[in-house]
């Protein structure tokens, strides 16, 4: 069976001890040698090497690596996993309809593959969490819970925003669906969403939260449900923002004001609402995400991919807002490395302007995709005693000249990142480079199983 009915937490290790690694501080320059205790899931004590003796833990080595945080992709969509490099070449209106096409009805199967299949490489990156604005049309109950049986599966943290939409174009079809489909009712929106929050729980790994679509696919009506229900059911809300420079003309056609703006006077905007994308936002607007607390994804492969233009991110850096770092869906990316997104979010900001003062470093991209992330799940950042151990142990780069040597700007840069270690709440989930939390091998047998349905005869 691919998805175990649930992870035995009874044999996580009670203690762990991470050696002889250097910590990236998120709050400094420098790395600094330390080892690491974690007991019942938490960062006990942090001492110089060799200066904290744990018999009873179960002993990991960390020399020649470097520390991080655990890292969030902070805006996927887990179906697309199946759907890596389908199509090319077209706007995003176009190629939503030519995607989802194919991945909007899988079967429960097809969604714990793609699930898993997106893990596998995130956790392999060092990403101990993620927020899978998750889409089927028609939504169903069975679906939300096929994802979440394979998110508890993997040991990682998942936030999963089961996405809905209700606007009609002029064809009468639903807004980025390609095909003839009748618009949820109100009706049957608040029902589907309130079996959503009945699912949540804060304790789990594995969350729950409301993703509508974005304010141009979904009616003022929508928006103000999941509003109500996320209050009610202290829920997280996601969603796309001025994701093309079509969609914040549209939102002005439709409401005689800028996307954010409308957003914050429905009071959709909150420390608990995350903005995917937030590339077409004035001024006026990154000022009103940064006062509400909200946090902005930006996720730089995608925008490059379907051409949808620079998000602004070192202005809403200067202005104070929480940013974090998404890879986006693998069909508008290529796969959900979580460290290929950070090296284009310190590169692709240095191509508006020549002023290097107004470029982000590796460290600053590095900072934002571990701090803005864990914004959103309400994770303490940093490596210190009394907080949550998500960890993940990167070895040094052996083609480097020690002289010249920076473990961050060459794992940001380098872009050829694989975690040696991953631990979620102080369990091991990867080691020595394996993933442990789930059998891939098996993962890899079925997704050639799967391909062989969804796609016959390729190939031949």
């Amino acid at each position: 069976m691919l998805v175990p009915a649930a992870r035995d937490e009874r044999h996580r290790p009670s203690a762990v001890l991470l050696a002889g690694g250097q910590i990236f501080d998120l709050a400094g320059s420098a790395l600094r040698s330390a080892d690491i205790l974690i007991e019942n899931g938490t960062i006990a004590r942090v001492a110089p090497h060799g200066a904290i003796s744990a018999r009873q833990a179960q002993h990991l080595d960390a020399r020649e690596c470097v520390i991080l945080p655990g890292i969030t992709n902070a805006h996927t969509h887990s179906p697309e996993n199946l759907a890596a490099g389908f199509c090319d070449g077209l706007r995003l209106d176009e190629w939503l309809k030519a995607v989802w096409a194919k991945i909007d009805r899988l079967t429960p199967k097809a969604i714990q593959v793609a699930v898993l299949l997106g893990a596998a490489q995130m956790l392999k990156r060092g990403a101990t969490a993620v927020v899978d604005h998750f889409r089927q049309t028609p939504m169903s109950v069975e679906a939300v819970d096929s994802a979440r049986a394979a998110y508890a599966a993997t040991g990682m943290r998942a936030m999963i925003a089961v996405m809905l939409r209700d606007r009609v174009a002029t064809d009468g079809r639903l807004v980025g669906v390609g095909s003839s489909m009748r618009p949820i009712s109100p009706a049957e929106a608040r029902e589907l969403w309130t079996e959503v929050a009945q699912r949540h729980d804060p304790r789990s790994r594995v969350r729950m939260a409301l993703g509508p679509s974005g304010p141009t696919r979904c009616t003022d009506a929508m928006l103000e449900l999941a509003i109500e229900l996320a209050q009610r059911h202290s829920l997280c809300l996601h969603t796309h923002v001025a994701e093309t420079r079509s969609c914040a003309e549209t939102a002005q056609e439709l409401y005689g004001c800028r996307t954010v703006r409308h957003l914050d006077e429905l009071g959709f905007l909150g420390p608990r609402t995350s903005l995917a994308h937030c590339v077409w936002i004035d001024e006026d607007e990154i000022e009103l995400i940064a006062q509400s607390g909200a946090v902005a994804v930006h996720n730089p492969i995608s925008n490059m991919v379907l051409g949808t233009g620079v998000a602004p991110v070192p202005a809403m850096v200067a202005a104070g807002a929480k940013v974090a770092v998404g890879t986006d869906g693998a069909a508008s990316n290529g796969g959900q490395d979580i460290f290929e997104s950070i090296k284009c979010a310190a590169l692709l900001a240095r191509c508006g302007t020549a002023d290097p003062d107004a470029w982000l470093t590796a460290r600053q991209a590095m900072t934002l995709a571990v701090e803005g992330g864990r914004d959103i799940f309400s994770l303490t950042p940093g490596i210190e005693a009394g907080i949550v151990a998500d960890l993940a142990v990167f070895p040094f780069a052996a083609d480097t000249l020690d002289t010249f040597f920076d473990p961050v700007r060459q794992l940001v840069y380098g872009a050829q990142s694989r975690a040696r270690h991953v631990l979620i709440e102080g369990e091991p989930v990867v080691l020595d480079g394996t993933i442990i939390a789930f059998d891939e091998p098996a993962l890899q047998a079925e997704l050639r199983e799967l391909r062989e349905i969804l796609v016959p005869n390729q190939g031949r």
